[in-house]
């Protein structure tokens, strides 16, 4: 007979999370689980495969997302793979854009290590010397 899980609840969660020996998982069905290690952190994790290769997502931290948030987010990787997208590719692409908008702001608002340190020595110069502030 093929064994039938059960979905997981927040009161399932609260008593079978419990740190053991070992990690071990708790699943919850479509292949996401919450994941419990030793030390007691928890990870909401899902299981897939891409190209013909196992892969793992890593959803986030319990308690921190909650069960419906975890569902949500594989229900979202799910339809990612049905289209054909790696939701671990979408995720690194969308943190290299934040990057890239970043290094963007920084080049922009002329926050260049000159400007910086100029900065800094203007504000030093009622603390300093003449001869100090000319060395430096």
């Amino acid at each position: 007979m093929a064994r039938v899980s059960e979905k997981l609840t927040p009161v399932t969660i609260k008593a079978k999370a419990k740190p053991g020996a070992k990690p071990f998982k708790l699943s919850d069905g479509k292949r996401l689980y919450l994941l419990v290690n030793p030390n007691g952190a928890c990870y909401w994790r899902m299981a897939y495969r891409f190209d013909g290769l196992q892969k793992l997502l890593a959803l986030g931290i319990h308690p921190e997302l909650s069960l419906a948030d975890a569902r949500r987010a594989a229900k979202t990787a799910r339809a990612s793979l049905a289209r054909g997208i790696d939701p671990n590719a979408t995720r690194k692409e969308a943190k290299a854009a934040v990057i890239a908008a970043e290094v963007t702001e920084v080049i922009r608002s002329e926050r260049t290590f000159e400007a910086l340190a100029l900065d800094w020595l203007s504000k030093q110069e009622a603390k300093l010397t003449n001869a100090t502030m000319k060395k430096t």
